[in-house]
């Protein structure tokens, strides 16, 4: 019953860190991813507090993207692709690494975005994403 009803409120704050992005309130959205990582890190089974975490930590980078605040998103991105990595969920992997490079795009530091998003291209290529494969290689277009 306790991982249900933690499962339960990690999936509102997640819908409403979202439901804030999307009316672009970026400040309570990431009240609500923040909130949503310390539900995480407290979850007892450690795939599940990883898989949270990872979720958390990426819906964070967005957020302060968002706002504007570029290293703290690489940072929050950079830890949940570590996550992803560790877990070996390739396409959580790819999709965070394709927000990092737009984050290094952002920032103007294009040469590491195009790092970002030719390995998030490869990784979609390798679990046979193929929407990821045409996101990357939008990303990669643009950032040329």
């Amino acid at each position: 019953r306790a991982r249900a009803a933690a499962a339960a409120a990690m999936r509102a704050l997640h819908e409403r860190g979202n439901a804030y992005l999307s009316r672009g309130d970026a400040d309570a959205a990431v009240e609500a991813f923040e909130e949503m990582r310390a539900l995480a890190a407290a979850l007892p089974l450690p795939e599940g507090r990883a898989r949270s975490l990872m979720k958390a930590e990426g819906s964070l980078g967005i957020a302060w993207q968002s706002l504007g605040e570029h290293e703290r998103a690489a940072e929050a991105l950079r830890a949940a692709i570590g996550v992803s990595e560790a877990l070996g969920d390739t396409r959580s992997a790819a999709a965070l690494l394709s927000s990092l490079g737009l984050s290094y795009s952002a920032r103007g530091e294009h040469e590491h975005a195009l790092a970002r998003h030719a390995a998030s291209l490869a990784l979609s290529l390798q679990c046979g994403d193929r929407r990821g494969q045409g996101v990357e290689l939008g990303h990669l277009g643009n950032t040329f």
